[in-house]
């Protein structure tokens, strides 16, 4: 055999334990395991399930949920539960965490059911239902984590705020830069979490384009909007970034502006 022979051998041999022979290995999917759960209710309410009858719903519900697009160990699901009542009005608020995806982002997802609960059924009856809303978010997030750079970003017109905030971490964390324009857009939406998670991701992105589409981005007299875009501005750097900092530091109306302005260009020229 050939030297040339031999190396074509040995590259069909290797793709062929890469790939089975035909059989894309590149994408795995994993069952995710339950986490901690903790449950907990309010000094207030009088009309709540019991820590066991919640425990028994989210075990249930991670039973059900798809394998998830990652590698081998499984993920774990962590997931908090507050439950409030007054006056026969409940509400359920449950926040996840997946630790251990390996999406390289963190993976979080929350739901808040209101309802009337005038008995202790009705009040499993909410709970359950929050439940079941937090299943179909999760499902969701999880065939989110499966798709393209082109499902990112189309999720960024999601009606559900834990899709986008996910679709713009991924698009940050996997450099999609034609991305910038479309995050962008989310750092006026009136839900704060969605805007913060915006700024978050040009920032992680750290692509110079970005500037002047958080400078945009503020709102007159609105200083949330302005700390946003300063802080991410300051971890993306370049000369727009500077140029703008510089002139907020010396001649902006608030004295709270002008002194984030000069923290971050500090932190810019500490990088440099």
């Amino acid at each position: 055999m050939t030297s040339r022979a031999a190396i074509l051998q040995l590259v069909a041999i290797t793709l062929c334990t890469q790939l089975t022979c035909g059989e894309d290995k590149s994408v795995q999917e994993v069952k995710v395991a339950t986490g901690r759960i903790s449950w907990s209710v309010t000094r207030i309410a009088e009309i709540t399930p019991e820590r066991p009858e919640f425990q028994r719903a989210i075990t249930e519900m991670v039973d059900r949920l798809p394998l998830f697009p990652g590698r081998p160990p499984s993920p774990s699901l962590d997931v908090s539960g507050i439950f409030d009542e007054i006056g026969g009005q409940g509400a359920i608020i449950i926040k996840t965490n997946l630790k251990g995806s390996g999406a390289g982002v963190p993976i979080e997802a929350a739901v808040v059911v209101h309802g009337r609960i005038p008995d202790e059924n009705s009040a499993v009856a909410l709970m359950n239902k929050g439940v079941e809303e937090l299943e179909v978010t999760l499902r969701s997030l999880f065939r989110l984590c499966g798709g393209t750079a082109t499902i990112w970003q189309r999720s960024l017109d999601s009606a559900e705020p834990d899709e986008q905030i996910l679709a713009a971490k991924l698009l940050a964390h996997n450099r999609v830069t034609t991305a910038v324009e479309s995050i962008g857009k989310l750092l006026g939406d009136p839900r704060e979490q969605v805007a913060e998670a915006a700024a978050t991701a040009l920032g992680d992105m750290g692509q110079e384009s970005a500037v002047p589409v958080l400078i945009r981005s503020m709102k007159s007299r609105d200083l949330r909007s302005e700390v946003r875009a300063i802080e991410a501005m300051a971890r993306i750097g370049g000369m727009e970034a500077s140029a703008y900092l510089e002139m907020t530091a010396e001649g902006h109306e608030n004295p709270e502006v002008r002194e984030l302005s000069r923290g971050a260009l500090e932190r810019m020229r500490k990088k440099r």
